[in-house]
Order: structure tokens, then sequence, then C-alpha cells
């Protein structure tokens, strides 16, 4: 036998199934010996002759059938063979109609017809308006020397017949096991029934159940030998299996069988399509004629091959395969799964022309992705690669010079029409793919409007020149609206950062650190840092491989400084797989898109530079419309905003429908913008630009404007770091004062301090301390630092302000007596309700006297005294005065003004005071109805009325209903301001009381620790609301006959009064009585007396002999009198 060689075998044949190509094999005059395999080739073959041919033969891998896969194997034979011509060997589904009466076991052949090759894919295509599915694409017919074959053979069968009956009698006699144990033989007329196309198989393996009436009666053929029918071959991704379906396309596009793999061959393997009819592509398919039709295509195959010219084999050229791409593949290249998936979605194996664009931000991998794609596509159908630049005219046409060498085009032939004869020449290739890389100007290749154009240079329409008619297309992109104007809105693929894991392998594979699964601190914190970005990653793994420096201090200097940062991101390393005249830096990248955007729309350049200035999350569009300037109106706007989006610099974020668009950008794209700006010296304008935006839309604070807030704070918070913006000392301490104001109003005291003492030394610096705007600066500081507690540098900086107030503007002046106001509050706060209540009876009469009784001020002013003479226990004189604040709110403001409700419930917390519960709580119910109906439910001032209710109702000993209020309280609160908020704190310790006095003292204790522990957090160990906090776990404990700590903890409580409140403050006083009353729960009579004489001197020298909390003491000390048998004193007193 002689020797073969892989050049020997020029027929190659495909079979999808193991029974077909066993037929196959059984029809070969000679068995060949196995050839060594190839490295890149995971085919199994077998070898054979017929006739004068050598052939090869290839299955498909078992249980992986369908086009896609058909092409792989084709694909893999000629890479390793030099195939001229093929064969597809196998089963079909046949199609019986009046025109050809096909049968099972008879023989379907492709063969050109109407507008197709012989074979086409029935489910590539779309559905157009009305749901109708409209077929699309061409597959190429077989090579000319089986098509004169087959002319031959049909000759011959009208005149001799196809000799198929002795092929398979040979078969069978050669291979009997075949017959016997594999039913490769006629199945019998009986097996053969066609149902009427509408009639559907019921369940069951077999039609035994099938009603016989549905079945088509056809006339008995004369004999078994099978008949030859020659046509369109239907083939696609999907199993046919509907008799209706099956028709209709039969019908419009004259199919005689439908099929799975061959619509994956004909542009990549020349090849005749043979199959043997199995069943009739409806619902009761079965798979007993499988064998048998397999071995009448096998046949058929076999005779075929007798009428082919061994010469005209010879004489077929081999497919040739050109490859111009301008770097080797990347043996570094990571992962990018899920967009290969998509390409490979929109780019199938298949003859039909394809176009897709990957798009994405600079340096997100576009062009690596590309020529990895290009190399796994070239590899997987043998087709021809062309890589074409599309970054400039010039480049573009270089690249089709290169083509027009490879191809022998002329060169004689210049410009367009070099550009038309490339066009060309790659449209007639049977299969390739060329990729447009960097098309990021799309105007070189179409004229683009639709958005304002500074630079309209002519259009040279290069898009005229890209192939359209054959192969596939694949464009890549930083330009978003390349969907649309070069390619369908559906065929693109966003490109972004990188999965944690694939960044992770990056960095590894480019820096020659060790490989592992999971990174470290380090490669973590600088991934994140760079936002998984491959250009960035490559950049950081060149820098620090070439400078063999460590991780930690990359990652040290790359958080230095944004000027440090900006020349790392600059940094640029070589690289073998990417264009020597591209940059090579993310910061390079960017800057080339940054002047193509100011090339085409000036609004948006300006809304760029703007935002490099704010926080790169939750950017609202009127920030965006405000960055873009006036003189724009709302759609143009859009439009910017859009052409941002296009170019990755900005993402759109989900919003709700009604909600107006918000975005968020790259943080290194706002580093390159800053960095462009500062080196172009305008830095300051348009920071400048941005605190002025801020300052114009960050709201005042108040709670209807908290959503508002939360929006533009961090937004706001960016702007205020930039201080060499233009006007910024003239800007910053307002929007500074803004934001103060709302963390104030958000119980957010220590956040509010930081920025109104930023502010305050702005405004010292630039207007002097007596300016209106500096004092109130301070004012502003000296109300925080009163909500902290620290009362005592709260009244000193009140001071002040009161005396420039009097030496600016004058002792009558508003603010002045605002001023006044306000310290008299903090000396309330400080207990010293003596002093508060002179001051503010001075107050009073001046506000009625500069703006009259009736002001808002005045009122304000009455409430505050009032508020003053119920501390004092002055419950009587309280109500009259409190009376007449809400007679009056009432006809200045209304009976649903805020202010009204408030002072109904002042009103009813001095009736609750009075004792005078029934009708404290019917107004405070009151209040509640009308806190819920003016501002809402979830208002603060409603939570506060419901807080002040269940307050009422724990007095009144209903804790049950307390209890239920104060747990609504709670996750109110807790919803509305946050866990931490000193109100929601304050609810806990309120839940937490009644708890206690419920006799749930576990309960209680547990609330009272998170109590005290969020007060240690929020307002540091020494606030009074911390001590308060003490005090109250201090009791729980006493409850829980836990004296010893319940007693150090008091004495803590008493320390801590007396250093930060000093020794005759109220608070410190109640401390002194709360521990002689535990020494007394004790029987520690001796030294609860002699606490309780010091707590009963106290009391009356502060706040006087006939005070409730005086006379409250005076008891306590008559009660220890009594259990140490003084009667008489303890009877007197």
């Amino acid at each position: 036998m002689a020797t073969h060689t892989k050049e020997h075998y020029q027929i190659g044949i495909i079979c999808a199934l193991h029974t077909e190509a066993a037929a196959v094999i059984a029809m070969l005059d000679e068995p060949h010996p196995k050839l060594a395999s190839q490295k890149d080739d995971p085919n199994d073959y077998s070898f054979g002759r017929i006739g004068v041919h050598n052939l090869v033969i290839a299955c498909l891998p078992a249980g992986v059938i369908g086009k896609t896969t058909a092409t792989t194997v084709a694909n893999n034979m000629k890479r390793s063979f030099p195939i001229k011509i093929g064969l597809m060997v196998g089963i079909g589904g046949g199609v019986s109609s009046k025109k050809s009466d096909i049968r099972l076991g008879d023989i379907a052949v492709s063969q050109p017809t109407g507008s197709h090759g012989g074979v086409f894919q029935w489910d590539y295509g779309k559905t157009e308006q009305g749901g109708e599915f409209h077929h699309s694409g061409t597959l190429d017919k077989p090579p000319i020397a089986l098509l004169n074959a087959l002319q031959s053979l049909k000759i011959h069968d009208i005149t001799k017949g196809i000799p198929l009956e002795d092929a398979l009698t040979t078969m069978a006699t050669n291979n009997p096991r075949m017959v016997e144990e594999f039913g490769y033989e006629y199945q019998g007329a009986d097996e053969d029934q066609l149902f009427q196309s509408a009639y559907d198989h019921p369940a069951g393996e077999t039609c035994e159940d099938c009603d016989v009436k549905e079945v088509i009666e056809r006339k008995a053929r004369k004999n078994t030998i099978p008949i030859v029918f020659y046509g369109n071959i239907a083939s696609g991704n999907q199993v046919m299996k509907h008799g209706i379906a099956r028709d209709r396309i039969a019908k419009k596009e004259g199919v005689i069988c439908f099929e799975m793999e061959a619509a994956g061959l004909m542009d990549n393997f020349p090849c005749l399509v043979i199959r043997g009819i199995c069943d009739y592509v409806d619902s009761h398919k079965n798979k007993i004629w499988q064998p048998y039709a397999a071995a009448t295509a096998a046949a058929f195959a076999r005779i075929l091959l007798g009428f082919v010219e061994k010469q005209e084999v010879a004489d077929t050229p081999v497919q040739q395969q050109y490859a111009i791409l301008p770097f080797s593949r990347n043996a570094d290249f990571v992962g990018r799964d899920d967009i290969f998936q998509s390409l490979d979605q929109l780019l199938p194996l298949t003859t039909t022309y394809q176009t897709a664009a990957i798009w994405g931000l600079g340096g997100c991998g576009k062009t690596q992705m590309a020529l990895e794609y290009t190399y796994r596509w070239q590899q997987e159908t043998s087709g021809s690669v062309f890589w074409v630049r599309g970054d400039t005219e010039a480049s573009f046409s270089q690249s089709y010079s290169e083509i027009a060498k490879e191809s022998g085009i002329s060169f004689d032939l210049k410009g367009e029409d070099l550009l038309l004869a490339v066009q060309t020449w790659v449209e007639q290739l049977p299969n390739c793919l060329l990729v447009l890389d960097n098309v990021d100007d799309l105007r070189i290749f179409k004229k683009v409007y639709g958005h304002q154009n500074i630079d309209p240079s002519p259009s040279p329409e290069l898009l005229r020149f890209v192939p359209r008619k054959n192969g596939m297309v694949l464009w890549t992109s930083r330009d978003n609206s390349i969907l649309g104007r070069l390619v369908d809105f559906s065929r693109g693929v966003e490109v972004r950062g990188m999965s944690d894991r694939e960044a992770l392998e990056l960095f590894q594979s480019r820096s020659g650190r060790p490989r592992s699964e999971l990174p470290s601190d380090e490669e973590s914190e600088l991934l994140n840092l760079l936002e998984n970005l491959p250009l960035a990653v490559s950049q950081s793994a060149a820098y620090i491989r070439s400078t063999r420096s460590t991780l930690k201090l990359y990652i040290e200097m790359l958080k230095e400084s944004e000027i440090e940062q900006s020349e790392l991101l600059d940094y640029e390393f070589s690289d073998v797989h990417r264009q020597s005249d591209m940059p090579n830096s993310v910061m390079k990248t960017w800057i080339i898109s940054m002047k193509q955007i100011a090339k085409e729309s000036q609004c948006a350049e300006k809304i760029l530079n703007t935002i490099a200035y704010l926080d790169n999350q939750g950017l609202p569009f009127e920030v965006l419309s405000a960055a873009g300037g006036d003189g724009f109106k709302k759609h143009e706007i859009l439009q910017a905003a859009g052409r941002l989006v296009d170019y990755s610099f900005l993402q759109a974020q989900i919003t709700t429908e009604a909600a107006p668009p918000a975005y968020q950008e790259h943080r290194l794209v706002q580093l390159a913008t800053r960095k462009a700006l500062t080196k172009a010296k305008q830095n300051s304008e348009f920071s400048g630009n941005a605190i002025q935006i801020m300052e114009r839309l960050f709201p005042n604070g108040t709670y209807e404007t908290w959503s508002s807030c939360r929006v533009y704070l961090p937004l706001a918070l960016k702007s205020v770091l930039w201080k060499e913006a233009d006007g910024y000392k003239d800007m910053a301490p307002g929007l500074l004062g803004k934001i103060g104001r709302y963390y104030w109003e958000e119980g957010r005291y220590d956040e509010a301090e930081r920025l109104e003492l930023q502010a305050l030394d702005l405004r010292r610096s630039m207007l002097g301390v007596k300016h209106p705007d500096t004092i109130l600066a301070m004012a502003n500081l000296a109300s925080t630092w009163q909500q902290q507690n620290r009362s005592n540098e709260a009244e000193q900086l009140q001071l002040q302000v009161l005396n420039l107030q009097k030496s600016v503007v004058g002792e009558k002046h508003p603010d002045t007596i605002g001023a006044m106001a306000n310290l008299a509050s903090t000396w309330q706060q400080q207990g010293r309700s003596n002093e508060a209540e002179k001051l503010q009876l001075q107050v009073l009469k001046l506000r009625k006297s500069v703006v009259g009784e009736k002001h808002p001020s005045t009122i304000l002013a009455m409430a505050n005294l009032a508020s003053t003479w119920q501390q004092q226990n002055r419950s009587n004189e309280a109500e009259q005065l409190q009376l007449q604040v809400l007679d009056l709110q009432k006809s200045v403001v209304g009976e649903k003004h805020p202010s009204t409700i408030l002072a109904m419930a002042n009103l009813a917390s001095t009736w609750q005071q009075q004792n005078r519960s029934n009708e404290a709580e019917q107004l405070q119910l009151q209040v509640l109805d009308l806190q819920k109906s003016v501002v809402g439910e979830k208002h603060p001032s409603t939570i506060l009325a419901m807080a002040n209710l269940a307050s009422m109702w724990h007095q009144q000993g209903r804790f049950s209903e307390a209890e239920k209020l104060q747990l609504q309280v709670l996750n109110l609160r807790k919803s509305v301001v946050g866990e931490n908020h000193p109100d929601t704190i304050l609810a806990m310790a309120s839940l937490a009381s009644t708890w206690r006095q419920q006799g749930r003292s576990s309960e209680a204790e547990n609330l009272d620790l998170q109590v005290l522990a969020l007060y240690k957090s929020v307002v540091g160990e020494k606030h009074p609301d911390t001590i308060l906090a003490m005090a109250s776990l201090a009791s729980t404990w006493q409850q829980q006959n836990r004296s010893n700590e319940a007693e150090q903890l008091q004495l803590q409580v008493l320390d801590l009064q007396k250093s930060v409140v000093g020794e005759k403050h109220p608070s410190t006083i109640l401390a002194m009585a709360n521990l002689a009353s535990m020494w007394h729960q004790q029987g520690r009579f001796s030294e609860a007396e002699r606490l309780q004489l010091q707590v009963l001197n106290l009391r009356k020298s502060v706040v006087g002999e006939k005070h409730p909390d005086t006379i409250k003491d005076m008891a306590s000390l008559a009660s220890t009198w009594h259990q140490q048998g003084r009667f008489s004193e303890a009877e007197k007193l």
C-alpha cells in the first residue's frame, strides 16, 4: 500500500453524526491508515479512497451539532489538508409536495435554485412591520468541479440510471453487521407515513397513537430504489418540527430538505450537500429511518465522486487566505469573555454580510480586544483578516494601500479609484473579517448632523469604501454615536473596565508579580484607584516593572498629590501591541477625545471642564445645564451631555421615568481634564464656575429641601476644595454656610462646625471682623456650639457677636436684638434662667418698639420668655403668655401655620406641667393631627409631636400606649434622619425609660447601653446627653439591684457634671439628688442626709425656696430623717 501524506487529500467529507460517518466509511473502496494529528487541529479523521480520489472524512464531536460546530470542524480540516472540494453527507428532513413526492430514504442534493446557491439559512433575517419574518443573506454555491460532476451524473441518470441499489447492496454484503444490528436497510412503506401539516404528534415516542385519518394517502412506488431530488436545502440553528411552518418556508424558497449544519460551511468550505431523508420535518420525527437515510446519502456521494474528474480537482485553486494585521498576537491578553460572547452573537459564523462595533472610553482595551478577536476568528474560520486604521483619512488610505499591495491590485490606481478597487476585491473574498480601528472622528466616514460643529471640515465620506456586500466588518470607536450612524443601533458592544479578576491577572502578568487567585491588599487598593481600566493597569505595571519600585511606593506616589498622580498616569511605556504613533497613556488618550469634543460642541466642552471640579457621581441635569452656560437651550444641553456619554466620559444613571436624567463621570477622566486645564491656565476659570454653580443651586437646608441637599452635597463639598478658583473667597463662605446649615438641621453638628469655622476664617480674612457677613458667620458657629452643649464657648462667641452688632448697626437693630435673643437662649440652656429672663424681657421690649407687637420676631420673643418661665416652674405666667402667643399666631399667620402649631405644643407642655393631663393630651392630639395634615407624617415636626404625646402618656403612667407610640417614633426617626441622629438616640432613650417603668429592666438595659455607645460616638463622652445616658443606665442597674455598679456609674455622672457644667448647674444638682436617693435605698441614711442637705442648699440658692424641685428635695430629706427615727424634725420639714 502506498504511503500517503496530507498533501494527497484534496477532497474532504464532513458528517454531523457517527451514523452518517459510518455509512461513508462503508462505501470506501480502500481505507487508509490514520495520519499523525496536527497540534492545533482537534478533529478526528478517517482516510480512504473511492475510485481515483483520496478522501479525508471528519465527524462533528459527539453531542455537539449545528452550523457553528460544522464551521469549526471544516476550518480545522482546511488548515490541516489542501482541501479543494468537499461534501457534506448525512441525513435531513424532507419536504414532500405535489411537485416533489419525496419519501423516506430518498436523497436531497443542494443545487443552485432561484436566488439561492443551493443552501440558505432559513432562520436568519429579521421580523418586520406586521410581524412577518424576512430571510436575508446569501450563501455561496458549490464549486464548479462538483456542479460539473452533478450535471454529468444527472445525464447518466436519464440514460442509464443511478446505481444506488448496487452501492447499497455492496455495503450490506461487505458489512452485514450494519444491516443486522444497526438498521442500515430500507424500513418498509408501512413505516413511511406523511401526516397532514396541521396535525401535531401526540405524546409518545412512536406514532402508534396518531390518528391514521390524518395520514396523507400517496401512490405506492414500484420499487424501493431511492429517488434523488435537486434543489434548495434549508439550514438553520434550530430543529424544524412544525408542518405548517415547514410548508410555508418551502413554498416561498423552493426547499426540498431541512437540516442544521450546511449554512456553516458554504462560504468557508466549498462543498455539495447530500442528505438522505429520514423524516418529514414535523412533530412526528423518529429515528428508525436515520441509518438507511445515511446509507443512501453515502451511496449517492460514492457514485457522484465517480463523475468528478481528478484533473479538475487538481486544477481547482485552494482558497487563498490573506492576513494583514499590525501586531502579533498578545500572549498576555486577559479575559473579557463577556465581550467576545457578545461579538460571537453579533458576528456569527455565516457568509451573510455582518457588521458590529465595540465602543468605550479611551484606554478600556478596545484595540486589544479587536486584535484578540481577529486572531480567534482567523483560527476558527481560516478566513482572511484585514486591519484598517480609521483615525484619519490618511491612515485609512494607507491601510487600503497595504491591502492593494497584498492583493495585486494595480499600482497605477490612486485616490478613490484605489479605495474602490480594494473594496470590490475584499467583497469578492468568500470569507473575511475587516477591522476598522480607532474610528473616533465619525465625520471622516459620514457627514454628521444633529449637533453643533465648531470645526465643520468637509467629510471625505469614507463609508462609501467600506465593504458591505460580503464578509464581516468590526469597528472600534470611543464614540457611542457610531451606533445608528455607521452601524445599526442593535449591533454595538460597550466596553467598560475589567472585572476585579481580569484586572488582577493583567496587572500580575504585566508587572511580573507572582500569580495568585486572590489579590493582596495593596493590589486591591491599586486596582480600585485605577478603577480596573486596562490601559491604566498596564501603565502602572510597566512603571513598577521598569523602575523596580515596590507596589507600596507606587500607591503612595499615586495618592501623594494630584500632580503626582497625573504624572504617573501620563507615563508612556513601550508596547509591541500598540501603534507607535498612538498615545500610550490614559492622560494623552483622553486629551485626544477632549480635543475632538471641543471641535464638535462648545457646550459639551464647557460641561466637561466644569464638572471636573465636582464630585464624579450623581451629577443632576441642572448642574450640567448650569455648566454649559447661558445661551444654550435645554435640547442643546441634552445633546451636549449625549456627546459626553457617547465618548464614555459620562454615564447616564438609572432614574425613574419622571425624574430628570443624572450622570456620573469617570474619576480619572476628571483628573485628565484638570491636568489639561491647568496646563492651559484655565483651571481657575472652571473651578470658579463649579463653585459658583453650587453656591447658586445648593438649597437653604430646611427639612423641605433635604432631598435636594442630599443630591447636591457631594458636589458642593468637592467644589469648595479648589482654592485657586476665581472668586473663591467671595463664594466659598456662602456655600460653606449653606452646607453647614444643612448639617445643623440634620443634627450633624460636628460636620457643621468644621464648615462654619472655614466660612468664618474666610469672612474674617476677606471682609474683616466687623462686616455683617462675618458677624453672621460667628452667630451660626455659636448656634452650632450651643447645639453641641458647648454653652460656655457659645456664650463667649455670642457676647462678641452682640458687642459687634451694637457697635456696627446699633442697639436697636434687628440683628442686635437677634443676638441678644440667642445669648438668652444659651443662658437658659446653662440653667441661668433668671439672667435669661432679664435679657428676654429686654428683647421683647425692643422688638415691640422696633418692629411692632404683631411682628413674628416679637411673637417668637414672647414664646421664648414663656419657655423660660416654664423652666422656672412659673407655669401660670407661662400659660398666660403662651395663650397670648397662640392668639397672635392665629391672627397673624393663621391656624395651620407651623408657628401656630408650635405655640399649641408649647401650651400643651405647660398644661402637662400643671397636671392638667386631659387638656394637655387633647391639645397635643390636635397638634399631631395638624402637623400630619400640614407638613406630612414623616416631617420632623410631626415626629416631635408624636414624641411629646408619648411623653405625656408616659408621665400619666399609660406605659403601654406610650411604648407603642415611642416605637413608631423610633422607626420614623431612623428612616427620616438616620440611626445616629441625636433625635433618634433620644427616641431610644425615651423608649428605654418606658421599658424601665414597665419593669422590663433587661430590655431597658440593652437599649440604655446602645444609647450610651451612640452618644459617645456621636457627641463625645463629656456631652450632657452622654452623661444623662449614663445616669439612665445607672437607674436601670439600680432597678436590677446591681447597687454597686449603679453607684459607681452615678459617681462618674456627678464628677462629669461638675467638670462640664459646674457645681451649681441644675444637672449637677440633679445628679447629687439621684446619688443621695441611691444611698437612701441602700439604707445608708447618714451619707444620704449629708448629700441631701447640700442638694437642698444649692436648690434654694439657684432656683429659690418655692421652686418645685426645692420642695421635692425637702420631702426627700424629711423621708431620710424619718428613716433615722428623727420624727419631729421630719414632721416640721
